[in-house]
């Protein structure tokens, strides 16, 4: 059982936010020592890093990494300053992704475990972010790059590339590729 069940279980989440809902638990430092699976897709790249522990990087310096990062009361030493001060907890409303969340960072122990749960007004469709690897055909479209070609620079099958294409056109909305990638600039997957 990930960290994410186990800590979404003990502020008892109901059954079907689990699996939206993105948990991550920092030690008073701010470094990251476990995150949910809904975590590590939508920090992308930044949540790989955090995972990895010999580059483990502060929480507030994550959340900053992720595209489209807007409205964030994150900053340095504000999990030392939680834990240390017993303010209120309050919620605060970001955008991440193009998406828009509730920001809640709550004290548990000597662990500060943040949780990010989507707005509920948002469509389902509106809900699934793209994976890394979808995010890597997505630049490789943006580059010009055809399917045959983006196999042959990922290393896979054609046909994979088609179903990549596939789920990005359903997750984001799209009828075409030239679609995705104007898509792809505004929520900030392209930079």
């Amino acid at each position: 059982m990930g960290v994410g069940c186990r800590v979404s279980q003990a502020i008892d989440f109901s059954s079907e936010d689990r699996n939206e809902i993105c948990i991550v638990v920092s030690q008073r430092d701010g470094r990251g020592i476990g995150q949910s699976r809904s975590a590590r897709r939508l920090l992308g790249r930044a949540g790989e890093e955090a995972a990895d522990s010999a580059r483990r990087r502060p929480c507030w310096s994550l959340m900053r990494r992720v595209p489209g990062a807007e409205h964030l009361p994150c900053k340095q030493d504000c999990v030392s300053e939680r834990l240390t001060r017993k303010t209120p907890v309050k919620s605060n409303s970001i955008r991440l992704r193009g998406r828009t969340f509730e920001l809640r960072c709550e004290p548990v122990g000597n662990q500060v475990v943040t949780t990010l749960r989507p707005r509920p007004d948002q469509a389902p469709s509106q809900c699934r972010q793209l994976t890394p690897r979808e995010v890597e055909v997505l630049r490789l479209l943006a580059d010009g790059l055809d399917g045959t070609e983006i196999a042959r620079a990922l290393g896979i099958c054609p046909g994979t590339v088609r179903t990549h294409v596939e789920h990005m056109r359903h997750s984001l909305d799209c009828r075409t590729r030239t679609g995705l990638v104007a898509k792809g600039y505004r929520l900030r997957y392209l930079d």
